[in-house]
């Protein structure tokens, strides 16, 4: 009997546990943890225009009202909405109000991306409206689409799936007043930004990837949650450090081949790639990387131990996750 039970058991050890119980065996085979340095920050600052557009955009969003992702919230006609229903269109609109601010602290190109995108969605939305249909979305389950490193394809997936009809008449006055007040401010935003050229943040970061002592020459990994980041990260440091730099999504790996050509290859040979430069028990080992930016689709699955320094460029959405 305790055969049958004990086949079922597993003893976990943390690494106290073996520090503790196991200090002279691990000292006679010359074991070792390696130690873990305490988080450092990269800091950057902006200022002049930089700072003045920053915070005027943050004031303009604490106006914006989203009203495009929480039609039904507007709704006065007679099919009724559940409770339910309704607290779906505020975590629709929750997840969108995020994820502007997300896009701004990840990087100023993702934030003119998702700008664009939020323009374009408007317009349409607006002119389906005053046409007097509106189709509108209410089963989405926004938080599922969270692990989704590609915006653009969240984004659509929130504003498209599973539509219903509903006619332009039984929606409040409100409603299209609010529509026009949101891509007022919209377009405003995108007004504003469209001068900046200056990135205090990756040029930070660049200057450090080649004099901080910690950082300078070493194997590396930069987990970034938005593809569009990681597009723009590559660009910018493929051209400070061309040929080492490989970029990861969950559409594969990107990088600059020896005779110099930029290519995107499938997932499955991203993948071998990286785990030759980064995986220290993969059968064939180069050192053809030395920066690697990914985003969480990398984060489980694959030994990355080869290297020892991790930078988060943006923070994640799941505090846990950091």
């Amino acid at each position: 009997i305790r055969e049958k039970i004990l086949k079922h058991v597993m003893v976990r050890r943390t690494r106290s546990d073996v520090m503790t119980y196991f200090k002279d065996d691990t000292l006679n085979q010359g074991l070792v943890f390696p130690e873990m340095q305490d988080p450092q920050k990269l800091a950057y600052e902006f200022d002049g225009q930089v700072e003045y557009v920053f915070n005027h955009t943050m004031e303009l969003l604490q106006e914006f009202r989203y009203a495009r992702y929480i039609p039904l919230l507007y709704y006065v006609g007679n099919k009724g909405l559940t409770e339910f229903e309704k607290q779906q269109q505020r975590n629709v609109g929750g997840f969108m109000k995020g994820i502007l601010i997300k896009r701004l602290e990840s990087s100023f190109y993702a934030f003119k991306k998702s700008l664009d995108r939020f323009v374009y969605s408007y317009q349409r939305f607006i002119e389906m409206f005053q046409a007097g249909t509106v189709y509108i979305s209410k089963k989405v389950d926004v938080y599922s689409l969270l692990d989704n490193d590609d915006i653009e394809t969240l984004e659509e997936a929130v504003a498209a799936e599973r539509v219903q009809k509903y006619d332009a008449k039984d929606f409040s006055k409100s409603f299209l007043t609010d529509l026009k007040h949101d891509l007022t401010i919209l377009q405003e935003v995108r007004a504003l930004w469209q001068p900046v050229e200056e990135d205090p943040k990756i040029d930070r970061l660049i200057r450090d990837l080649r004099a901080n002592p910690v950082l300078a020459g070493n194997k590396l990994i930069l987990f970034t949650e938005s593809k569009e980041t990681g597009d723009y990260l590559f660009s910018k440091l493929n051209d400070a450090f061309p040929g080492i730099v490989l970029f990861f999504s969950s559409q594969g790996g990107r990088y600059q081949t020896a005779e110099q050509e930029i290519i995107t290859s499938s997932p499955a040979i991203g993948r071998d790639r990286i785990k030759q430069n980064y995986d220290p028990n993969n059968r064939q080992k180069t050192d053809t990387l030395r920066i690697l930016i990914t985003t969480d689709v990398l984060a489980e699955g694959i030994n990355l131990h080869r290297a020892n320094i991790l930078i988060n460029y943006d923070l994640p959405w799941n505090p846990t996750r950091v």
